[in-house]
């Protein structure tokens, strides 16, 4: 039997460093001569299905696209990195638990520790600020101890990252990728 293929997860609340993640991690998830990893961000499924990332526009419009290329890309046989806050648990049961995949797939949660200050600060340098409150919103969802991300809610592994960038982001996540045959 074919091991499942492997789908990540990105949970931290806006301005966290998830789409930095992302970047650094498509390519560590690429063998030589095979597609890269698909990188699939609510944030660009808003601003195609409306012109702009900042409306938030119907919800099951946007689920309907992420979910229909998270299944394009099982099917190809691709890793799927998904790219938004996922601060919810019934936002990340919708894909670790509800989604019905046309093949197994094992997700990998990247639960991004950046303190609310840093996030604070980093949505002061985006083209597309966040509204503080939400920010805060955000946080607070992820920091609770009973509703934060856990296995239980259907990951192989959550792995927690505290953001750095450029090259030790890279070590550190190529270093995490290393270990997670271990830690599932």
């Amino acid at each position: 039997m074919t091991a499942p293929l492997r789908c990540h997860l990105l949970i931290g609340p806006p301005a966290s460093g998830k789409t930095t993640l992302a970047g650094v991690l498509v390519p560590l998830l690429t063998a030589p001569g095979e597609p890269p990893a698909v990188l699939l961000s609510t944030d660009v499924i808003r601003a195609e299905l409306y012109g702009d990332a900042g409306v938030q526009g119907p919800w099951r419009d946007i689920e309907a696209r992420l979910q229909q290329r998270i299944r394009e890309a099982v099917v190809a046989g691709i890793p799927v990195i998904v790219d938004a806050t996922h601060a919810k648990r019934p936002w990340r049961l919708a894909l670790t638990q509800a989604l019905v995949l046309p093949k197994p797939v094992e997700w990998i949660g990247w639960w991004l520790y950046t303190p609310l200050s840093t996030c604070l600060q980093w949505n002061l340098t985006r083209k597309r600020l966040v509204p503080e409150p939400v920010i805060r919103e955000m946080a607070a969802a992820l920091a609770d101890p009973v509703f934060g991300p856990s296995r239980a809610e259907g990951f192989a592994a959550v792995v927690a990252v505290v953001p750095t960038h450029g090259r030790e982001l890279e070590a550190l996540l190529r270093d995490e990728l290393a270990r997670l045959d271990h830690r599932i």
